[in-house]
C-alpha cells in the first residue's frame, strides 16, 4: 500500500544550550521533525530536516537510528545528530545550533 503516513522510526532527545529538543525520523517521507520540547506541555515546532529529491528519489532515504551527542562530548565543541539512512545506506552528521 502506498497511502501510508510517514511512520516515525526514532526519537532522540538531548540539549542545546539552555534548551531540550526532540528530533523525530519519519522513515517513509525520509524526513526529521525537530521540536523545542523544555515544556513538554507546549512543544514548539523548529525545523524539517529532508536531504532527498523527490524527482529522482535521491538522497538520504528511510531515516532509520538517531544519535544526539552533546556538545560536550563532540569533537567540534557543537551538538551533533548522526541520522543513519535504512534505504540509501548513507549517514548524516547535522550541527546543532
Amino acid at each position: 500500500m502506498d497511502d501510508k503516513g510517514p511512520e516515525p522510526e526514532n526519537i532522540v532527545v538531548g540539549k542545546v544550550g539552555n534548551e531540550t529538543f526532540a528530533f523525530i525520523g519519519l522513515e517513509r517521507s525520509s524526513g526529521i521533525m525537530m521540536y523545542q520540547v523544555t515544556n513538554p506541555l507546549k512543544p514548539k515546532f523548529v525545523q524539517y530536516i529532508r536531504n532527498t529529491t523527490d524527482a529522482t528519489n535521491t538522497g538520504d532515504i528511510s531515516p532509520e537510528g538517531l544519535k544526539f551527542i552533546s556538545a560536550s562530548d563532540s569533537p567540534t565543541g557543537v551538538p551533533l545528530l548522526l541520522v543513519g539512512f535504512e534505504v540509501s545506506g548513507s549517514l548524516a552528521v547535522y550541527q546543532i545550533k
